[in-house]
């Protein structure tokens, strides 16, 4: 058994701090999330929110006239490789009741039909470069963005024309049409019902009790199978 002398110093002993964290963690271990999330939110408090993030001098930051803001770093290991992101700040919290899921389903409809990559051309033309959907091309929609990525297998400009046009296409150009929502409607639809298992609704309810007042436990970013 360890003991846990307790001396005049105003410290407590680190074997004391040990055995005080496994009591709490002991009697809490049901609301061990909720207690993280609070020793979180008040070492973020003391830091200070306001305080701007310190930027790598190693990267190029700067903002296009369209309102783009891009990043570039270097990087030499893996050598002649380029990963691509697109981050569009618009996720689940931003929908209204009448909108749940609009923000996922987008997602899903951008690759179907965009002004330079037409009628669900897109991967096949991402495919003759050498990139697989799934490993190399994907995107997720988030409850605060949706995030589209892009890992080509080479830095040749022709291969970073084809991917930054891709998720150019993807930010402004995608094309809607009613035969896509149509038949996107079932693949989402089993998406929904795939992820409404047991670690989901637990995570809906941990967001509840953590976030109260908030819309996070009412904006899943799947989308509900009514809407």
């Amino acid at each position: 058994m360890v003991r846990c002398k307790i001396s005049n110093s105003k410290f407590l002993p680190f074997n004391c701090l040990v055995m005080l964290n496994r009591i709490i963690f002991s009697a809490l271990k049901n609301a061990a999330v909720l207690s993280v999330l609070f020793i979180s939110s008040l070492v973020l408090a003391d830091a200070g929110l306001n305080v701007p993030l310190p930027v790598d001098p190693d990267l190029k930051l700067a903002k296009l006239k369209n309102g783009l803001t891009y990043y570039i770093k270097k990087n030499n290991t893996p050598k002649e490789k380029v990963e691509l992101r697109l981050v569009v700040k618009f996720g689940s919290v931003d929908e209204s009741d009448e909108q749940l899921g609009a923000a996922h389903f987008i997602e899903h409809l951008a690759f179907k039909n965009s002004r330079n990559f037409k009628n669900n051309s897109v991967r096949p033309k991402l495919a003759s470069i050498g990139i697989e959907f799934g490993r190399d091309l994907n995107a997720h929609t988030e409850f605060d963005l949706t995030r589209y990525e892009i890992s080509l297998p080479s830095n040749k400009k022709s291969h970073l024309q084809i991917g930054l046009q891709t998720l150019a296409d993807f930010a402004a150009h995608v094309d809607i049409r009613p035969e896509d929502i149509t038949g996107e409607e079932e693949i989402v639809a089993e998406e929904q019902r795939l992820r409404n298992n047991l670690d989901y609704r637990k995570t809906m309810a941990m967001l509840a009790s953590a976030l109260p007042g908030t819309q996070y436990s009412h904006r899943s970013p799947i989308g509900v199978e009514s809407v």
